[in-house]
C-alpha cells in the first residue's frame, strides 16, 4: 500500500489513489525520469483470489492490442503483485453512460463493436 509522494521501484513517484476493487488498488505515479504518467495496480494475493491473479498477469504480459493499456512493469512483492501499465486518461464508459443518458442508439453500436473487436484479439 502506497502514501501520497512515496516513491516505488526509484522511478515512480505516486501522486493519488485513482481506482479501487475488490482485489487491489490503482494508483496514479509519474515517472520520475520523464514526467510521463502511469498507472500502478496494486492486487493483495490471497489463497482465494491467487490462480485468478495469476492468469490475469499472465493474459496482460500477452496482450498487444492499441485498445489496452500496455505493461511496462511486473513487480511481486510478498503477498501483493504491482503491475506498472499505461496510463490513460479520460472517462469510464459507466460515468459517460451516467452522464449523458439516453445514449443514441449509433454511439451505443459504436461501442460494442469496439468492445467486440477487442474480444476477438
Amino acid at each position: 500500500m502506497f502514501a501520497e509522494g512515496s516513491i516505488f521501484e526509484e522511478i515512480y513517484k505516486i501522486d493519488r489513489v485513482i481506482g479501487q476493487g475488490g482485489m487491489g488498488k490503482v494508483y496514479l505515479a509519474y515517472d520520475l525520469t520523464d514526467g510521463s504518467r502511469w498507472a500502478i495496480k496494486e492486487q493483495v494475493i490471497t489463497k482465494s483470489n491467487r490462480k485468478l491473479i495469476m492468469r490475469e498477469d499472465g493474459i496482460m504480459r500477452k496482450l498487444h492490442h492499441p485498445a489496452l493499456p500496455r505493461l511496462r512493469l511486473r513487480k511481486l512483492i510478498g503477498d501483493r503483485l504491482y503491475l506498472v501499465m499505461e496510463y490513460i486518461d479520460g472517462c469510464t464508459l459507466d460515468s459517460i453512460i451516467k452522464m449523458e443518458a439516453p445514449i443514441q442508439e449509433e454511439r451505443v453500436v459504436d461501442w460494442f463493436i469496439q468492445i467486440c473487436e477487442i474480444l476477438v484479439y
